[in-house]
């Protein structure tokens, strides 16, 4: 048996599962799967210093470009227990830093070649957290575009 579910923006569902074998013998729940799918950009707060693009290259149609150190992007309200960002990467990208919590994590965007709709974890704690995701341009002259913001709740 299989199952499908669509997510909204910023949701996490979470899946157990169990084998049934022919003879009706059926194992142990197994350890808990889960998955979230990402906020766009455009349920983000980002300064004066982005541009919107668009175009079905970006996850969600839309990204924000900056060359800007020091150009931050914000999710308020955020409730977490994991925190990603999707970003393009390319050989002439930048780095942000990713901040929640009290902790951060700076992450580098380059890459050999242009790559977008990528997935780069930033944070992860032992429970659920909840206060304001800040994204902020570590570096300078080098583009920067976001196109989405993870959260991934706690497992239950």
């Amino acid at each position: 048996m299989s199952t499908t579910r669509t997510l909204a923006e910023g949701e996490t569902a979470c899946f157990r599962q169990r084998a049934t074998d022919t003879f009706g013998t059926t194992a142990g729940p197994r350890s808990v799967t889960c998955a979230a799918k990402p906020l766009t950009v455009r349920k983000a707060t980002f300064g004066s210093a982005w541009t919107t693009s668009t175009g079905s290259k970006y996850y969600g149609n839309v990204s924000k470009l900056t060359k800007k150190n020091g150009a931050k992007a914000t999710v308020s309200g955020a409730v977490s227990q994991r925190v990603a960002i999707v970003a393009t990467t390319c050989s002439t990208c930048g780095s942000v830093k990713v901040s929640f919590a009290g902790k951060s994590k700076t992450i580098s965007l380059r890459s050999p070649s242009t790559k977008n709709k990528q997935v780069l974890d930033a944070l992860t704690f032992d429970r659920t957290q909840t206060g304001t995701v800040t994204i902020t341009v570590t570096s300078t002259g080098k583009h920067v575009r976001i196109e989405g913001i993870a959260l991934r709740k706690k497992a239950t």
